[in-house]
């Protein structure tokens, strides 16, 4: 990362089991990092746009991407709620005018059998540039089903139980890069991986008063439970003193002190996040169980496509994944590690060592689809500032060539011109 110095400390001095005051009471100053913001930011609108997309795609083509209608009515369109959208969004109609170059509207005539004053419903397709895109995607979810699989298996098995509440999953689903109807498309083709059971059922962490249902895993492969930083590090067995690739964005302040108990904790023992009999034995109180912390996160955002996610995803994890009160401390007690940023109006953790800069170090087939979609959006926003800006030119020219005012005695202003060439401005 060039805007960013690098940190690695070693592994081959051991650690020394002498009482050290941890980081808990420590105020780390938060210091912003342009490059990963704007990872957060440009994916702004995103999921709601490509879960518009899917719908609206299935429901014209009936599901199996076959000819059908050319696009839906707007009353099958889902809610601006449903979509996640912002309350800054109206609706979900005038969400889809932002983007002309993905959705496109269409009022087709009364039929015959409609009284002539009838108003006819809108309706709403895809452009073939979105329509194809589509198609792309499909095509990609199919060849990388078998390793999306491995990453929902992987993350049930952080679990103790083997078991999260499906309410939890549904959460990641979009970083874990699943479909929507992952439920129905991809969990039945794997009964001998996954149930879906109801916490009634006996599944561990759901009691007498939890109606959510669980998705369990019903098989463990040991050769699965190997965490990305042991792989990484040639396969080393737990309990070596493995470290964390650290960086931190430039300008940020290391005080001696903290930087004492950082190479003092980075000499550790590492518990892998997939060792839950050695989890167990941990004391909470300690650097080393914090070290585990970090550890199950490290593991987490490595399994998800974009190495990121919201921290409010992560708000039901304690309770199946065996966390202590406040555990997500950690992302802002380690900011080597972590990045927290405050874009988009919520905290996006982000994995610093999975950029560079403000591209991911390894890109995953469905990132790159999605990349694809962002470019889509942006087409008709940048026709629209393209046109404010054109009138804005207009204008200017005009007023050059002439001060006198207009025939109704009000002198032309260019600021107007340019704000209304430009439409619903995010």
């Amino acid at each position: 990362m060039e805007a960013a110095t690098r940190w690695r400390f070693s592994r081959v001095v051991p650690y020394r089991m002498v009482k050290r005051a941890t980081l808990v009471n420590a105020r780390i100053k938060w210091v912003k990092d342009p490059a990963l913001d704007a990872v957060v930011s440009r994916e702004r609108h995103l999921r709601p746009a490509v879960d518009l997309v899917h719908a609206i795609y299935a429901s014209a083509t009936g599901g199996g991407g076959g000819c059908g209608r050319e696009g839906v009515p707007v009353h099958e369109i889902p809610s601006r709620r449903r979509l996640g959208l912002p309350a800054t969004v109206p609706s979900t109609t005038a969400f889809m005018r932002r983007h002309p170059a993905v959705f496109h509207e269409s009022r087709p005539s009364p039929s015959s059998s409609s009284p002539s004053s009838a108003r006819p419903f809108r309706w709403f397709g895809l452009t073939p540039e979105a329509a194809a895109l589509r198609r792309e995607e499909a095509a990609v979810m199919r060849e990388m089903e078998v390793e999306l699989v491995n990453r929902l298996r992987k993350l049930l098995m952080l679990a103790g139980a083997g078991a999260l509440p499906l309410p939890v999953v549904d959460q990641l689903r979009w970083d874990l890069g699943l479909p929507l109807d992952y439920r129905v498309s991809i969990l039945p083709r794997y009964p001998h991986f996954f149930r879906i059971e109801p916490a009634a059922s006996g599944v561990a962490g759901g009691g007498a008063a939890d109606e959510r249902h669980w998705l369990c895993l019903l098989f463990r492969d040991p050769r699965m439970a190997v965490s990305r930083l042991q792989m990484d590090a040639g396969g080393e067995d737990e309990g070596e003193p493995l470290a964390f690739q650290l960086s931190f964005t430039r300008g940020f302040g290391l005080k001696k002190k903290w930087v004492a108990w950082l190479e003092e904790w980075q000499r550790l023992p590492y518990t892998s996040p997939y060792d839950h009999a050695a989890i167990a034995m941990l004391d909470p109180r300690t650097d080393a169980a914090e070290k585990r912390v970090v550890a199950l996160f490290h593991e987490l955002l490595h399994l998800t496509v974009g190495k990121k996610t919201e921290r409010a995803n992560l708000s039901n994890l304690r309770g199946p994944l065996g966390l202590p009160f406040r555990f997500s401390k950690v992302f802002g007690r380690h900011p080597g590690v972590f990045y927290l940023s405050q874009k988009l109006a919520t905290q996006t953790v982000v994995l610093r060592e999975g950029y560079a800069g403000t591209e991911l170090v390894e890109k995953h087939p469905l990132v790159e689809i999605r990349e694809s979609y962002v470019a889509l959006m942006r087409v008709g926003r940048e026709d629209e500032r393209d046109a404010g800006a054109g009138a804005f030119a207009g204008e200017a020219a005009l007023n050059d060539s002439s001060s006198s005012p207009d025939d109704d005695g009000v002198a032309k202003n260019p600021r107007n011109a340019t704000f209304c060439g430009v439409t619903g401005a995010e």
